[in-house]
């Protein structure tokens, strides 16, 4: 098997080019080069930045759990649901560094996605429940 020859970055941004046909990454290498630059940019075709944004988070760790492995969990800065355009759903996640991602998802989808969120915040609300239920109980006489 070939080796993999690979460069240690510490920091990225992007845009895209002014005819928005490419996203440039511009790459912040830990060590510069052998000509002393610590730049390491990559031109991608716009239609392939989607996928070069899911190669990326694929790359994450995933943390063992009680059931095998668990998706590495992001914080959302916020998120809006709406309508597009022809009346399309859009689910649109706004990450803390600026970054939004937004999905289409069909009524099954979003049926499901409104029931899920109702059951998980009605057992938030029960456990914050019983924790404050608890807080206010007096102690047990030994």
């Amino acid at each position: 098997m070939p080796q993999i020859h690979a460069v240690l970055v510490d920091g990225v941004r992007s845009q895209p080019t002014s005819d928005g046909q490419t996203g440039i990454l511009y790459f912040q290498r830990q060590r510069p080069d052998r000509g002393g630059s610590k730049e390491l940019n990559v031109a991608v075709p716009a239609p392939l930045l989607p996928f070069v944004a899911a190669s990326a988070l694929e790359a994450l760790p995933q943390p063992e759990g009680a059931n095998g492995p668990q998706p590495f969990v992001m914080p959302a800065k916020a998120v809006q649901l709406g309508l597009g355009p022809e009346g399309v759903i859009v689910l649109t996640i706004e990450m803390d560094m600026g970054a939004r991602l937004s999905f289409a998802i069909d009524l099954d989808q979003a049926e499901n996605l409104q029931h899920t969120i109702s059951v998980a915040l009605g057992r938030r609300m029960a456990q914050a429940f019983r924790a404050a239920a608890a807080a206010a109980r007096p102690p047990r006489k030994p």
